[in-house]
């Protein structure tokens, strides 16, 4: 399928989420016109002044809920190319099928029976996450993107209040029904997927205050603020927003990217190597030795297609961090 040239326009949906915002930032400096999809606009309005230097190459589209038959049809007559980036992440639920996996599977299965139905949208990227590769194996094993996660799904059949589980199964099984739609419907535009690891790095997306910073730059938060870790280490793998915003770009404009899941990982951290980065940098912080912890360890190696599909430089730990930290002494 074609590549999503410059100067095309594409559909964000929930462009005031974390990579959502970052995103738009690189489509809009490379020429695209970008619709962004919001539940509030008055939750836009920090990004629409950051973005007015485009002009009118930023255009807000109320959805207010993804679900609803409909939401996406007009504006997906005029785009080119998709990013759906919007997706339910928390885990304070007590019905994970209900409040987790339905809301992401039926938003998703919604956006693409709309450009299903449009002329003009040649390719769809997802935002998935590593969450529906990660697998439980008995030996060392390289992850890469044949690998599903089938046992979140096991665990909420037995548990539907399992919140950690109900994240896991939603980003599996909301990824597993775009490919099914894309194999069964045959639509004419093809579908590629990004699956990053855990995501730090900085945030230009609105904020109302450090109770509303997303988990893992609110790990860097409380950390700068002096909350006791453990040092786990590796504790799994990191990725910068920006990378992860960059290869959504990428996914649209490489034909190659068509018909593939890219994991998005640069490398394994542990909270000891983010408590050192931030100690080294920000000495004046509240941050605490980490504790030892018997807890094992996470890291794990990858070999995605992500290096040759969408050529990623990833982002170092320690640049990661520090500008991760940087934003948030802006901010607050």
């Amino acid at each position: 399928m074609p590549a999503v040239k410059t100067q095309s326009s594409v559909l964000i949906t929930g462009v005031t989420g974390f990579i959502a915002a970052w995103a738009a930032e690189y489509l809009l400096e490379e020429g695209y016109i970008v619709y962004g999809s919001v539940r509030d606009e008055t939750k836009a309005k920090e990004l629409q002044d950051r973005f007015s230097k485009h002009g009118g190459n930023f255009r807000l589209v109320k959805v207010s809920d993804v679900r609803e038959k409909g939401a996406f049809d007009e504006v997906a007559r005029k785009v080119d190319g998709i990013l759906h980036i919007a997706s339910p992440f928390h885990f304070n639920t007590q019905d994970s099928k209900k409040e987790l996996i339905e809301p992401a599977v039926e938003g998703t299965l919604n956006l693409l029976r709309a450009a299903a139905q449009s002329k003009t949208v040649s390719r769809v990227v997802i935002t998935s996450s590593f969450a529906a590769n990660m697998q439980k194996f008995e030996s060392p094993h390289t992850y890469t993107e044949d690998d599903w996660n089938t046992i979140s799904t096991e665990e909420v059949e037995k548990d539907n209040t399992n919140a950690f589980h109900g994240y896991l199964a939603s980003k599996s099984e909301a990824e597993k029904a775009a490919w099914d739609f894309v194999k069964n419907e045959r639509p004419s535009f093809d579908l590629s997927v990004i699956n990053p690891v855990y995501v730090f790095g900085p945030f230009i997306h609105p904020v109302k205050d450090a109770k509303s910073i997303n988990t893992s730059v609110g790990m860097i938060h409380a950390t700068l603020n002096g909350k006791e870790i453990q040092d786990e280490g590796p504790h799994q793998n990191y990725v910068d927003v920006r990378d992860v915003a960059r290869a959504h770009v990428r996914a649209l404009q490489n034909e190659e990217a068509g018909g593939r899941r890219h994991i998005t990982s640069a490398g394994p951290f542990g909270n000891g190597q983010i408590a050192a980065i931030l100690k080294k940098n920000f000495p004046d912080s509240k941050v605490q030795e980490p504790k030892k912890s018997d807890c094992p360890d996470f890291g794990f190696p990858v070999k995605s297609l992500t290096a040759d599909d969408l050529k990623i430089d990833y982002i170092t730990l320690e640049k990661s961090i520090v500008d991760t930290a940087k934003a948030l002494q802006e901010k607050f």
